[in-house]
C-alpha cells in the first residue's frame, strides 16, 4: 500500500497542472466516447477517472496481478498526459514495428521468434530486392540511384494521425493551407531569389511573403516582386539578423505558414504534406509547431530535439525526447525552419531583442507556457545555410593562470577523488558518478571491471557508454582506411535507426552495418594488418543470395573488444552515386561528397564529371549524395535524408524502441524480464518510447 500514497499525490499534482489545457484546449483523452465536458466539470470528471482507476491498481495490487497494474498506470498517465501511448493498444501487430513489410511476390522473412536466426545483411538484401524490383531493373544485384528515394510512398503516421491521408479530401490543398515565409534577414546574400522561385516550382499557386532587408530591396526586391502570389514586404533587419515574423504573418491569409530561416534550397526533402498533416492530424494535442532537420553547408545532417525545465531560478536545456507519434518527436525547441499556425506567430513574436539562438529558446518557453506544444519530424529535411556539424559548445572558461605545478596537484587531487570512489564504481557496476555539486567522474569499463559481453547482455541489460565508446570505435578505424583509400561506404540498417534516434549507437545492440563498393574488396583487404592494429579484426568472404544466385557480395565481418562486430556488404553500385542525372534534380549550391568523404559544390561536382578530370589525380571523378551522421563521437557517411530513409525502412513506430529482432517477442512485445529484477541496467525498467531516458 506504501506504493499508492506517492503515486496519488503524483496524480493530484498532475491533475491540476493539466487542468487549464483540458479547459481552454479541450483536451480530453480516454473520455469513452462520452461528451466531452467543459469548464469545472472537465476537471471533476478527470479527478474521477484518476480515482477509478487507482482502486483498481489498488484492487489488483491485493491480488498480485503486477502486469494488469502497469497496463493501468500507463492507461492512467495516458489520461493525463496524451502524448503518452500505452505499452498494449489492442491485439498485438501482426510483426514486429522494425520489420520491413513482406515483398511483393516474395515470402516472408524467415521468423526471429522461433529460434530461427536471420543471417547478417538480411534486412539489407531483402532493400535491394525490393527496390531493384519496383524499378524492373535486368541487373537485381544494383541497387537503385537516389532518385528512387522521391518515389510516391504512402504518408507516414496515419494511424497516429487519425486521417486518411491516402484520401483524396482529407487533407486540404496546400495553397488553400499554407502560407510560406521566407525571412531574407536570415538568408544568405543572393539567395532569396533562388529561394522564392524554387518554392512556386515547388507548391505552385502557394502564397509567398518575403521580408527583405531595406538596404538590399534594390537588388532582391525588384527580382521578386512581379512574380505571381509574391508579397514583398521591406523589413529593417536587427542587428541579429532576423526579422519580425509576426509582421510578415500578418499578411498570410491561410491558416498555418512556413517559416524558412537561412534556407539556401528547396528540394522534395521537403515534405510540406507531411509537416501540414501532422499539424492538422495533432491539433487536438496542443500541437502548432512543427519542424523538421537540416542538413548543413558542410553536408552533415542533424535534428534539433531539446526539452526545457525551468525550475528553482535554473534553466535546464537536454537533448532527446520522451514522447512520439506518427513518426514524430515531441520537443520543446524544434529547427529555425518550421511549419506553425498562423494565429501563434502573430500572438507570440520573436523577441528581437535577443540573441538569434536566445530566441528560439525564449520563443519555446513562451509556447510552454502558452500550452503549445512544438514537435520534429526528421525525415523532413531543410537545407541550411548554417554548418551543422561544429555546433556550439557551452564550456566554462577557466579564468585562473594555473602554473605546471598547480596543474600536476589538480591532476592528483583528481585522481585521488577517482581513486575513492572506485571501488563503489564496481560494486554497482558505475560508469559515471555524479556528485551533488555538478561534478563528475568516469570510469572506463576496465576500471570498474566491466566485461561488455554485447552478444549475451543486450538481451536484458543496457550497454554502459564505456562500451559504447568501444563499439564506435570500429567505424572510427573503418573510416580512417576509407578516406586515405578513397573507398565510399554507408552506414546502415540498425547504425542508421542508431543514429537517428540516439545520435549514438543502439544501447542494446551488438553490432554495426554499412555498406561499400565491391569494387573495393582489394584496398581493403591491403590495409588488414593496420586495422588490427587498431584493434579491428576483418574477415573476408563471399555471399551468396539466398534467392538469386547471381547476388554476390563481397562481406566482411570484423569483430572488436567486448563482443563487438561489423558487417560490411558489398553492392555491385553505391545508392547514393551521383551521376549526371541524378545530379540534375539538385540545386547546384548544395553540397555532395567527393570519393563519399570530401564536401564539393555539386556545381563543380557537374563540371568535373564534364571534363573528366579531377585536380592532379587521375581518378574518375566521383560525387556522392550522402549527409555525414553523428554517431557518438563520429560523424559518418549515410543517406542523403537520414529520417526519410530510416522511416521508410523501419516504419512509423521507428522512435518506439522493441527488443532486438534476436529476442523480439511477437506476442508479447517488450523488454524480456531481468534476470536481476532492480538493476540499474535492466531494460524492463526503461520505458519502450523516448530517448531521455537512455541518455
Amino acid at each position: 500500500m506504501k506504493i499508492l500514497k506517492p503515486i496519488f499525490y503524483l496524480l493530484q499534482e498532475s491533475t491540476w497542472a493539466f487542468c487549464g489545457r483540458i479547459c481552454v484546449g479541450g483536451l480530453w483523452a480516454c473520455s469513452g466516447g462520452r461528451k466531452e465536458p467543459k469548464g469545472p466539470d472537465a476537471i471533476v470528471q478527470l479527478r474521477r477517472d484518476v480515482a477509478a482507476r487507482l482502486i483498481k491498481v489498488a484492487s489488483d495490487l491485493r491480488s498480485g496481478h503486477s502486469v494488469s497494474v502497469v497496463e493501468d498506470l500507463e492507461a492512467t498517465a495516458a489520461l493525463l498526459d496524451s502524448r503518452f501511448i500505452p505499452r498494449i493498444q489492442g491485439p498485438p501487430p501482426p510483426r514486429p514495428g522494425f520489420t520491413p513489410s513482406p515483398l511483393p511476390g516474395q515470402s516472408t522473412a524467415p521468423s526471429t521468434t522461433h529460434g530461427d536466426e536471420s543471417p547478417p545483411g538480411w534486412d539489407l538484401w531483402k532493400y535491394q530486392k525490393e527496390e531493384a524490383g519496383r524499378r524492373n531493373q535486368a541487373d537485381s544485384s544494383v541497387i537503385p540511384s537516389y532518385a528512387d528515394d522521391f518515389l510516391q510512398k504512402p504518408l507516414p503516421g496515419a494511424a497516429d494521425l487519425g486521417i486518411d491521408v491516402e484520401g483524396s479530401d482529407t487533407l486540404p490543398s496546400l495553397k488553400s493551407q499554407v502560407t510560406v515565409l521566407l525571412d531574407g534577414c536570415g538568408s544568405p546574400s543572393g539567395l532569396v531569389t533562388l529561394v522564392v522561385r524554387q518554392a512556386k516550382a515547388a507548391w505552385p499557386g502557394m502564397g509567398v511573403v518575403v521580408g527583405v532587408d531595406e538596404e538590399r530591396q534594390g537588388e532582391e526586391a525588384d527580382e521578386i516582386e512581379n512574380l505571381a502570389d509574391v508579397t514583398v514586404m521591406l523589413t529593417a533587419c536587427e542587428k541579429w539578423r532576423r526579422g519580425d515574423l509576426s509582421a510578415l504573418a500578418e499578411s498570410a491569409t491561410t491558416p498555418f505558414v512556413l517559416v524558412l530561416d537561412g534556407v539556401t534550397g528547396i528540394t522534395e526533402d521537403l515534405d510540406l504534406l507531411r509537416l501540414l498533416s501532422v499539424a492538422i492530424g495533432l491539433r487536438n494535442l496542443g500541437v502548432e509547431v512543427v519542424g523538421g532537420a537540416e542538413r548543413g553547408r558542410d553536408g552533415s545532417w542533424d535534428y534539433v530535439c531539446t526539452k526545457l525545465t525551468t525550475r528553482n531560478y535554473r534553466l535546464t536545456l537536454q537533448d532527446g525526447y520522451d514522447f512520439s507519434r506518427a513518426a514524430c518527436v515531441f520537443c520543446d525547441v524544434t529547427s529555425s525552419s518550421f511549419l506553425a499556425s498562423t494565429r501563434v506567430v502573430r500572438e507570440l513574436p520573436f523577441d528581437l531583442n535577443l540573441p538569434h539562438r536566445a530566441q528560439a529558446i525564449d520563443w519555446a518557453l513562451r509556447l510552454q507556457r502558452r500550452g503549445v506544444l512544438a514537435m520534429t519530424c526528421p525525415d523532413v529535411m531543410f537545407h541550411s545555410g548554417r554548418t551543422i556539424r561544429q555546433r556550439e559548445i557551452h564550456r566554462e572558461v577557466d579564468r585562473n593562470c594555473l602554473t605546471k605545478e598547480d596543474r600536476k596537484q589538480a591532476r592528483a587531487q583528481a585522481w585521488a577523488v577517482k581513486r575513492q570512489y572506485r571501488k563503489l564504481a564496481q560494486k554497482w557496476e558505475l560508469n559515471v558518478v555524479t556528485f551533488s555539486n555538478g561534478t563528475s567522474i568516469e570510469y572506463t569499463c576496465r576500471e570498474f571491471h566491466y566485461d561488455c559481453n554485447a552478444y549475451f547482455k543486450v538481451r536484458y541489460y543496457l550497454l554502459p557508454p564505456c562500451c559504447l565508446k568501444a563499439k564506435n570505435k570500429m567505424f572510427n578505424t573503418i573510416d580512417i582506411v576509407a578516406k586515405e583509400n578513397h573507398v565510399p561506404y554507408e552506414i546502415s540498417s540498425g547504425t542508421l535507426l542508431g543514429a537517428v534516434k540516439f545520435k549514438d549507437g543502439i544501447p542494446w545492440d551488438f553490432d554495426d552495418d554499412a555498406h561499400y563498393r565491391n569494387a573495393d574488396v582489394e584496398k581493403l583487404r591491403r590495409n588488414t594488418q593496420r586495422m588490427r592494429r587498431l584493434g579491428l579484426s576483418p574477415r573476408f568472404s563471399k555471399q551468396v543470395g539466398r534467392a538469386n544466385a547471381s547476388i554476390v557480395s563481397n562481406y566482411i565481418t570484423a569483430s572488436s573488444l567486448g563482443g563487438f562486430s561489423l558487417d560490411l556488404w558489398g553492392v555491385q553500385t553505391m545508392p547514393s552515386l551521383g551521376t549526371p542525372e541524378v545530379l540534375a534534380k539538385f540545386p547546384d549550391n548544395l553540397v555532395c561528397f567527393e570519393h563519399g568523404h570530401a564536401p564539393m559544390s555539386i556545381r563543380m561536382a557537374k563540371a568535373l564529371i564534364q571534363n573528366q578530370t579531377l585536380s592532379t589525380k587521375h581518378v574518375s571523378p566521383s560525387c556522392y549524395l550522402i549527409s555525414m551522421l553523428r554517431v557518438g563521437s563520429n560523424w559518418l557517411p549515410g543517406p542523403w535524408n537520414p529520417g526519410k530513409k530510416a522511416l521508410h525502412h523501419y516504419g512509423d513506430n521507428l522512435y518506439r524502441h522493441e527488443a532486438h529482432w534476436r529476442w523480439n517477442n511477437i506476442e508479447r512485445p517488450g523488454w524480456a524480464p531481468c534476470p536481476h529484477p532492480g538493476h540499474h541496467s535492466c531494460l524492463d525498467l526503461h520505458p519502450l518510447d523516448g530517448s531521455i531516458p537512455f541518455l
